[in-house]
């Protein structure tokens, strides 16, 4: 499994399907062998049923075990007590059972996970950038209308970049689309300044490069 995220969806009838259970083996098989994330949704069922095989859902599994193998039953029943244990979401529970509500928070949590995991790197243990963090921060979290910009000014060395990273990673997970282009004096110095713009365009634009340039020099 190449996923780094797998979303089980937990309903009454899932036990009642080898294949279904097949397939949660595998997955949770995989989250104890490599860096695989497992973010059920218990879909109008109970973590507690699932686990005990109790309810409409143990009623389900039992009424279709004795078509299963021997091995399908006992490590079926195993991944379906380790899923239940996982935090994840209970349809049940959350926004009153509104399903949509339910899909935005899904999605906006896996975007967030699949955006941590391209962070920018910066060094450990970073020390005395925590103030300049928050000050910048407050500045970025009052409310606006309009588009902001802010400006990190000192000599070179001091940790300008290395702020603006940290800032970065903290805030990216806040927009549909987000860029980070280091270096600009040197490469629009040796490339130009379109590079710098083709740049940014191929990360937040999700079209051709191509077409957005014509578009440019068209206004």
């Amino acid at each position: 499994m190449r996923s780094k995220i797998s979303i089980p969806i937990i309903s009454e009838n899932y036990a009642s399907s080898k294949w279904c259970l097949r397939e949660l083996v595998h997955i949770m098989d995989c989250q104890k062998s490599m860096s695989h994330t497992v973010l059920p949704i218990f879909y109008k069922v109970f973590p507690s049923d699932v686990r005990y095989l109790n309810g409409n859902f143990g009623e389900a599994f039992h009424l279709r075990k004795k078509r299963f193998d021997k091995k399908d039953i006992q490590e079926g029943q195993r991944a379906l007590t380790e899923v239940s244990y996982l935090n994840g979401w209970e349809s049940e529970k959350f926004a009153n059972g509104h399903e949509g509500e339910l899909v935005e928070e899904v999605v906006k949590t896996i975007l967030s996970k699949l955006r941590h995991d391209f962070q920018l790197d910066i060094p450990d243990h970073l020390v005395g950038v925590d103030d300049h963090v928050n000050k910048i921060r407050n500045w970025v979290d009052i409310p606006t209308k309009h588009a902001r910009m802010i400006g990190i000014c000192g000599m070179g060395g001091i940790g300008k970049t290395t702020l603006a990273k940290v800032i970065y990673n903290q805030l990216s997970n806040k927009f549909k689309h987000c860029s980070f282009l280091p270096d600009i004096r040197e490469t629009t110095h040796n490339k130009g300044i379109l590079e710098i713009q083709n740049l940014l365009i191929r990360e937040i634009l999700p079209m051709n490069v191509e077409y957005v340039k014509l578009m440019m020099e068209l206004v």
